[in-house]
Protein backbone atom coordinates (compact mmCIF):
# COMPACT_ATOMS: atom_id res chain seq x y z
CA UNK A 1 0.00 0.00 0.00
CA UNK A 2 1.48 3.47 -0.92
CA UNK A 3 1.03 6.25 1.15
CA UNK A 4 0.89 9.59 -1.11
CA UNK A 5 0.08 13.19 0.26
CA UNK A 6 -2.28 15.29 -1.56
CA UNK A 7 -2.24 18.82 -3.05
CA UNK A 8 -3.98 20.13 0.31
CA UNK A 9 -2.10 18.01 2.60
CA UNK A 10 -4.44 15.29 3.17
CA UNK A 11 -3.06 11.88 3.49
CA UNK A 12 -4.02 9.23 0.96
CA UNK A 13 -2.91 5.42 0.69
CA UNK A 14 -3.18 3.81 -2.72
CA UNK A 15 -5.07 0.17 -2.38
CA UNK A 16 -6.46 -1.99 -5.32
CA UNK A 17 -10.06 -3.68 -5.06
CA UNK A 18 -11.68 -6.00 -7.57
CA UNK A 19 -15.36 -4.14 -8.51
CA UNK A 20 -18.46 -5.65 -10.14
CA UNK A 21 -18.19 -4.25 -13.98
CA UNK A 22 -21.42 -2.78 -13.25
CA UNK A 23 -19.96 -0.88 -10.29
CA UNK A 24 -17.03 0.42 -12.21
CA UNK A 25 -19.17 1.64 -14.67
CA UNK A 26 -21.37 3.48 -12.58
CA UNK A 27 -18.22 4.75 -11.09
CA UNK A 28 -17.04 5.80 -14.06
CA UNK A 29 -20.38 7.54 -15.09
CA UNK A 30 -21.17 9.78 -11.66
CA UNK A 31 -17.49 11.08 -11.99
CA UNK A 32 -17.35 12.72 -15.19
CA UNK A 33 -20.58 14.63 -14.43
CA UNK A 34 -18.56 16.42 -12.37
CA UNK A 35 -21.03 16.90 -9.83
CA UNK A 36 -19.21 14.54 -6.87
CA UNK A 37 -15.09 15.09 -7.63
CA UNK A 38 -12.81 11.90 -8.37
CA UNK A 39 -13.89 8.09 -8.35
CA UNK A 40 -11.60 7.65 -5.09
CA UNK A 41 -13.91 10.42 -3.65
CA UNK A 42 -17.01 8.68 -4.46
CA UNK A 43 -15.94 5.58 -3.11
CA UNK A 44 -14.72 7.26 0.08
CA UNK A 45 -18.10 9.15 0.27
CA UNK A 46 -19.66 5.60 -0.40
CA UNK A 47 -17.43 4.00 2.50
CA UNK A 48 -17.71 6.71 4.91
CA UNK A 49 -21.58 5.97 4.70
CA UNK A 50 -21.55 1.99 4.60
CA UNK A 51 -19.27 2.65 8.03
CA UNK A 52 -21.54 4.69 9.41
CA UNK A 53 -24.17 2.44 8.53
CA UNK A 54 -22.77 -0.14 10.17
CA UNK A 55 -21.89 1.30 14.04
CA UNK A 56 -17.86 1.51 12.38
CA UNK A 57 -17.38 5.13 14.28
CA UNK A 58 -14.60 7.65 14.86
CA UNK A 59 -14.59 9.97 17.74
CA UNK A 60 -15.38 13.11 17.13
CA UNK A 61 -11.97 14.66 16.34
CA UNK A 62 -11.58 12.32 14.13
CA UNK A 63 -14.51 13.22 12.24
CA UNK A 64 -14.07 17.24 12.94
CA UNK A 65 -10.56 16.93 10.88
CA UNK A 66 -12.19 14.82 8.29
CA UNK A 67 -14.94 17.31 7.44
CA UNK A 68 -12.17 20.25 7.34
CA UNK A 69 -9.92 18.21 5.49
CA UNK A 70 -12.08 17.55 2.85
CA UNK A 71 -14.01 20.76 2.68
CA UNK A 72 -10.65 22.52 1.65
CA UNK A 73 -9.74 19.74 -0.58
CA UNK A 74 -10.42 19.76 -4.52
CA UNK A 75 -13.50 17.67 -3.90
CA UNK A 76 -14.71 19.79 -1.43
CA UNK A 77 -14.71 22.46 -3.66
CA UNK A 78 -16.68 20.71 -6.07
CA UNK A 79 -19.46 19.29 -4.06
CA UNK A 80 -20.03 22.81 -2.48
CA UNK A 81 -19.85 24.62 -6.20
CA UNK A 82 -22.74 21.62 -7.16
CA UNK A 83 -24.67 22.12 -4.16
CA UNK A 84 -24.83 26.33 -4.68
CA UNK A 85 -25.39 25.38 -8.53
CA UNK A 86 -28.54 23.37 -8.13
CA UNK A 87 -29.74 25.86 -5.76
CA UNK A 88 -29.64 28.96 -7.35
CA UNK A 89 -30.80 26.77 -10.65
CA UNK A 90 -34.08 25.42 -8.81
CA UNK A 91 -34.78 28.89 -7.46
CA UNK A 92 -36.94 31.69 -9.30
CA UNK A 93 -35.80 35.55 -8.53
CA UNK A 94 -39.30 37.57 -7.88
CA UNK A 95 -39.31 40.50 -9.05
CA UNK A 96 -40.73 44.39 -7.67
CA UNK A 97 -42.52 47.11 -9.43
CA UNK A 98 -39.12 48.39 -9.42
CA UNK A 99 -36.72 46.75 -12.62
CA UNK A 100 -33.17 47.78 -11.15
CA UNK A 101 -34.45 45.35 -7.69
CA UNK A 102 -34.81 41.61 -7.81
CA UNK A 103 -36.25 39.86 -4.81
CA UNK A 104 -34.97 36.61 -3.57
CA UNK A 105 -36.77 34.78 -1.10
Amino acid sequence: MDLEETTDNRKKKTKSFALDENLVEKLEKLSKRGDYGSQSNIVSVALYEFFSKHGVVADSREVETLIQEYMHSTEGEALIRTILQRALASHTPQTTDDPGIINHY
